[in-house]
């Protein structure tokens, strides 16, 4: 049996094949020599599409930011992503390799706030973005539209705490409060901290465990890990970060300062009843339900996901399927805005919770943007010709209401790099294991690779056992033991993983 070492190695064997295709030798060059608009067809699934990005980002150590079209598209681009990053480096757990922007896709004007998970995923994941220098971001096209807060004030809604140094205790209670964390004396779960004399427990976003903080004054006198069930110190830390739990720092005078805005946005007597309901909480320095859409009335949101991005390359899967997303998400905002206020109720409008069109555009124009596209440009460029002559009035965000067209947010008229990288889908054999068994041969034959990934470590020692009665040999990992290295030179591995799909490379000679 293979250890997982071993299997790392024969795997990483089988994808140097992939950076070594003429197709991801152009694609890479495209990147680092900095052609704008890169356009890649005929990577027909999303795990194939994965593999491609991880490679080119392990390449070039840019920040690659995948632009998927809403959150259901995030999962599986994720596990895939993970798969790759962890093969490529050798290692087991990628869980923070990965950043995840999700949008907070409910209904503004639904007079509901945003699930707590959505805010504390954007939250720490700007905080991220902010403080390190991460490989792989998954973001929606909603996100990307999304105003937010800059990164310097984000970055002041965290904290970074450092053993033997001050930072008064009284102040981070309050910031902790003013940027979403509860108070819960024993702290038991993410977003909650307790007080004691000069002790405090925190368990932030993205820390395993929650932390103990002694102080003496203001001085950091200690900082440990401790376990949640016990209470019981596990570990001492020099230094530990505190990311907020939400994009935005509100104390309670921000609610009372909104109130006095809103009486001034919405005086006209009809919003009297809609008003009221709120200010009843706000005035007294009290969150209400749905307050996150309304106080951007006081509170600057005017950056976006892009002032996080830093020099990112800005992958976008399947263009035209984002832009006709974003084209109805526009202009049901834009319906939903209207209703609300036709019922007398107060809301913002589109335009000042998200980008409009002519602003995304713009955004999208000054970045280098690798084009995913299943059927090439050809495809793209007959479809927006077609729009162009339809003649229909284009949504502008937040202006008027129109007739829900494409956005034209990639045009295909704008020159771009094009590559056409030939992937096939693997054959599926319901059960005819001898026919899989013959093609493994007749393809190892012609140098190409075989892989398994399987789900668990059973099913993967499990598939070789089978694939032997077939008299084909077969590694497998399923452990972490170090041995020597397996002899790559085998028909087919299976390994321990998840991929939404398999896939042939014949360029590669390797078949997924």
């Amino acid at each position: 049996m293979s250890s997982t070492a071993e299997l790392r190695t024969t795997l990483q064997v089988a994808l140097q094949r992939v950076t070594e295709t003429p197709e991801y030798q152009e694609l890479l060059t495209a990147i680092r020599s900095g052609s704008r608009v890169i356009s890649v067809s005929g990577l027909i699934t999303g795990s194939v599409r994965a593999l491609a990005v991880a490679e080119l980002q392990r390449d070039t150590g840019k920040l690659f930011s995948v632009v998927v079209q809403s959150n259901r598209d995030l999962e599986t681009w994720e596990r895939d992503l993970r798969f790759w990053y962890c093969a490529l480096a050798g290692q087991t757990d990628c869980d923070e390799e990965v950043l995840i922007l999700p949008a907070s896709e409910s209904d503004p004007y639904a007079g509901s706030s945003p699930h707590p998970e959505t805010l504390e995923k954007r939250a720490l994941t700007l905080w991220q973005l902010v403080r390190h220098s991460p490989g792989l971001l998954l973001l929606t096209s909603r996100a990307l539209a999304r105003r937010t807060v800059a990164p310097e004030e984000l970055a002041r809604a965290g904290a970074v705490l450092k053993r033997d140094e001050d930072y008064s205790p009284d102040d981070l209670v309050d910031q902790l409060a003013a940027c979403g964390y509860v108070r819960q004396d024993p702290v038991s779960t993410v977003g909650e901290f307790s007080i004691r004399g000069g002790i405090l427990d925190v368990w932030a976003p993205g820390n395993a465990a929650p932390v103990r903080i002694e102080f003496f004054g203001d001085t950091i006198d200690s900082i440990r890990e401790f376990d949640p069930e016990t209470q019981l110190s596990t570990e001492q830390l020099r230094t530990v970060e505190i990311a907020p739990m939400r994009e935005l720092l509100v104390r309670n005078p921000d609610f009372s300062f909104w109130a006095e805005a809103a009486r001034e946005r919405w005086s006209d007597p009809r919003y009297y009843r809609a008003l009221r309901d709120r200010t009843a909480f706000a005035d007294e320095g009290e969150a209400f339900a749905g307050w996150e859409w309304l106080i951007p009335l006081v509170h600057n949101v005017n950056a976006t996901a892009f002032d996080y991005l830093k020099d990112s390359v800005l992958v976008v899967d399947e263009p035209s399927t984002v832009d006709s997303y974003l084209s109805d998400t526009y202009q049901n905002l834009l319906d939903r805005y209207n209703e609300t206020d036709a019922a007398d109720d107060i809301a913002l409008r589109p335009d000042e919770l998200y980008l409009h069109a002519d602003e995304l555009r713009t955004k999208l124009s000054q970045r280098q943007l690798v084009e995913l596209r299943t059927l090439g440009r050809a495809a793209a460029e007959t479809d927006q010709a077609l729009a162009l002559e339809a003649e229909a009035p284009s949504v502008q965000l937040g202006r008027s209401r129109g007739v829900r067209t494409p956005l034209f947010l990639f045009p295909t008229e704008e020159k771009a790099s094009e590559f056409e990288w030939r992937v096939q889908s693997v054959m599926r054999y319901h059960g005819r294991v001898a026919d899989l068994a013959a093609d493994i041969r007749e393809a190892h034959e012609h140098g190409t690779t075989t892989v398994f990934v399987m789900p668990s470590p059973g099913l993967a020692e499990r598939i070789t056992e089978i694939l032997g009665e077939y008299d084909v040999v077969a590694s497998v990992s399923t452990t972490d033991e170090p041995t020597h290295i397996t002899d790559v030179s085998l028909p087919a591995h299976a390994t321990v993983g998840r991929l939404s799909a398999g896939f042939e490379l014949p360029s590669a000679r390797l078949v997924l």
